[in-house]
Order: C-alpha cells, then sequence, then structure tokens
C-alpha cells in the first residue's frame, strides 16, 4: 500500500516536470529579448521575495494541524496564475507572473515539505528520496524545454506546463489522505505571536548561523542567474545546447541528492552546511576566469545548493520538533529576504562585467563561512530530538 508521503512525491514529480519546463524557458525568454542580467535577476530574485509569506502560512499550518488544504489553495492559486501569459506574453508579464506565483504557491509550500518530512527520524534520508524522484522529471522538463520552445512557441509551452500543474494539484486533492493533528489550543493571534520568532531569535546557534545564511544567500541569487546567464552567451545563445547543459546539472543533482541525505544524516546538518558554503568559493573563482564550455557545464553541475537545503532542512527541522512548519519556513524567508539585495548585486555585472562581480562573489562566500564558525563546535544529534535537546553540545 502507497504511504500517504509517497502520494505527496507523485505530486512533486509531476509539477517539477512542469517547473523544468517552465523555468528553463524563462531564463532563455528573457535574455533572447532583453540581452539583460538585471531582467534576468528579477525574473529569479523577485518570486523569491514575493514568497517570502511562506513562515507565517507555515505557521497557520502547524496551528491548525493540518497540511493538505494548504497544499491544495497555494498550488491551485499558483498555477492558475501562469495562464495569463497564455494571453500576454512580455517580459515584464513574465517576471510578475512567476512573482506572484511564487507568492500564491508560499501559501502551501512549507506545508507540503512539512508532510513530506513528517513521522521519520530519518529527515536526510527522505529528503533525498524526494529530491532523487523529484529532480530526475524536474530534469527531463528541463531538457524538452528549448525544443518545446522552439516548437510550440511561449505561449503554448506556458499553457501545457500549467496544465501539468492543476492535474497535479487535483491528484493530491482526491488521493492524499493526510493523519492530521489536533489544532492548538489558544487563540492563531496568541499561537503566531509566541512562535513566530522561535527559530529566529530563541536559539543562539541557529542565530549565527541565520547570519552566514543571510550573507550566503544575497551572494547565491546575484550569481545563479550571472553563472547561468553567461554560460548561454558563451553557447552563443543556443536554446538545445543551453536545456541539456541545465538538464545534465539538474540530472547530476539527482544522482548525487540521495549520496547527500546519507552524507547529512551522518555528518549532521552544520557540518554540511559549511561544505557547501567553503567548497563554492574555488568554484565560483574557476568560474570566473574560463570561458571554456565544457568546464563551465561540469561546474554547474556540482550541487552545492541542494546540499545546503537538505543541510538546514533536518537541522531546523530537528531544533522545532512539533513546529515543523515553521522551521522550514524560517529557512526560506532567510533565502527570499536575501534575494532582494541580491538582485542589485547581479545587475552589477552589467556594468562592470562578469569577471570582477563573480571574483567579489567568491570573496563574499568566504565571509559566510567564517560567520557560521562562531556556531558553538560540537557533536550535532543526528535523530529527532527531544524538546529538551539543542542542536550542538558545546565543548
Amino acid at each position: 500500500m502507497m504511504h500517504e508521503w509517497e502520494k505527496l512525491l507523485i505530486f512533486s514529480i509531476i509539477i517539477s516536470f512542469a517547473n523544468g519546463i517552465l523555468d528553463t524557458f524563462v531564463g532563455m525568454y528573457l535574455i533572447d529579448v532583453t540581452r539583460s542580467y538585471l531582467m534576468l535577476a528579477l525574473a529569479v530574485v523577485l518570486p523569491n521575495v514575493m514568497a517570502i509569506s511562506s513562515k507565517i502560512w507555515g505557521l497557520i499550518s502547524d496551528y491548525y494541524g493540518t497540511r493538505k488544504r494548504f497544499i491544495v489553495i497555494g498550488a491551485t492559486l499558483s498555477s492558475a496564475v501562469w495562464l495569463v501569459l497564455v494571453f500576454s506574453l512580455s517580459p515584464q508579464g513574465v517576471i510578475l507572473v512567476s512573482s506572484i506565483g511564487a507568492a500564491l504557491w508560499g501559501i502551501g509550500e512549507p506545508a507540503y515539505y512539512a508532510a513530506i518530512l513528517e513521522g521519520t527520524s530519518e529527515k536526510g534520508k527522505r529528503m533525498g528520496i524526494y529530491n532523487a524522484a523529484s529532480i530526475g522529471l524536474l530534469t527531463l522538463g528541463t531538457l524538452i524545454s528549448g525544443t518545446l520552445y522552439d516548437l510550440l512557441g511561449g505561449r503554448a509551452l506556458v499553457a501545457f506546463a500549467s496544465t501539468l500543474f492543476l492535474s497535479a494539484t487535483l491528484y493530491v486533492a482526491v488521493a492524499y489522505k493526510e493523519v492530521g493533528s489536533r489544532r492548538k489550543g489558544c487563540k492563531l493571534k496568541s499561537y503566531l505571536r509566541r512562535n513566530f520568532t522561535f527559530t529566529l531569535v530563541r536559539e543562539p546557534e541557529l542565530r549565527i548561523l541565520n547570519i552566514s545564511m543571510l550573507v550566503g544567500d544575497v551572494i547565491s541569487s546575484a550569481a545563479y542567474p550571472i553563472l547561468w546567464g553567461r554560460y548561454y552567451r558563451i553557447v552563443n545563445y543556443n536554446h538545445e545546447v543551453y536545456s541539456l547543459v541545465r538538464a545534465v546539472s539538474i540530472g547530476a543533482a539527482s544522482i548525487a541528492s540521495l549520496g547527500m541525505g546519507f552524507f547529512v544524516d551522518k555528518a549532521g546538518g552544520y557540518l554540511s552546511y559549511l561544505a557547501s558554503q567553503a567548497s563554492a568559493i574555488p568554484l565560483m573563482y574557476i568560474y570566473a576566469n574560463s570561458e571554456d564550455p565544457l568546464l563551465l557545464a561540469l561546474l554547474l553541475m556540482i550541487p552545492l545548493g541542494l546540499l545546503k537545503y537538505i543541510a538546514l532542512y533536518k537541522l531546523y527541522t530537528d531544533v522545532c520538533g512539533e513546529i515543523a512548519g515553521d522551521a522550514i519556513g524560517t529557512v526560506n524567508t532567510i533565502s527570499r529576504l536575501a534575494a532582494l539585495p541580491g538582485t542589485y548585486l547581479a545587475s552589477l555585472a552589467d556594468v562592470y562585467g562578469e569577471l570582477l562581480v563573480l571574483e567579489s562573489f567568491a570573496l563574499f562566500k568566504g565571509v559566510a563561512v567564517l560567520i557560521a564558525l562562531l556556531c558553538p563546535r560540537g557533536k550535532e544529534n543526528k535523530n529527532a530530538p527531544s524538546s529538551s535537546e539543542r542542536p550542538f553540545e558545546a565543548h
């Protein structure tokens, strides 16, 4: 018999396929039409900023003890808004629709991840399974995006992907049966006021780590559009080559995700996070100083961002216990707060060039590592902790 979290995995597989098609199309379309890193950065960053409300929605989901309702509402609204582009396709419209869609999916995203991780102490392993399966279809969607763009055009491509989104949401609404926990025995306002700052402020270790995440994610959000926009330029704006390399990079992440999940369970979220940030420093510097398409493609295939998120999801959900939705919301909130200044930094490549900007980013990644090293060093609990346990034991 299929477990309920496996039904959510099917949902993720379908929307990952559609996301692969849409995300790749958006990048190609904006560069083709505008030739601007600023526009590409806005398409990456504004959806993250607009989805910042996910932390509140995660807490509300925890309060009511339900995940399904939030998943279905968020996914339905987010899917429907993309249909606007079928009738009016423009660079400004693409950025606006992707931003609104992300804000609406923020209703369901924390509940979705919390539901995936409920009922297991091996959170890294389950996240690894989730990523391996969903990224496989994300790879396929990315691979065919360039061909679909050439064959169908932008509007028909968006219509196809939106239909897939809505179909996946209907499946969850019909097939998924959650085992809901009881509603909290207090008023919602009191619950939000008591718990909203839990993972951001109460834990000293996480408070320091939050600063490191903020610095590192500002750089990551700025570097992402430059890295991929630069590669698209180097391969002469070829849709098929760009889609192929993006697909292979996602496939590499899929292959690596299971191993990363086991690694995070063994090494712990803290050390895994440090590894993800420190490794980015030399890789970004090498990328900035090469124009070899093969070497750049290989560098783009190293899934450091995936390692970071698996590590942080494990660490934060272990710390937070029953308010796992808030934990996921905290990680996502910090990432999205970082995205706004990242837009400005990415636009500097239009003025000062890719080389100088990327080399500067590598230095600031080092700052994120140094801040993280200020966290108390010790042995992290690798299983779900009791309420008295903390993520680190100071020596």
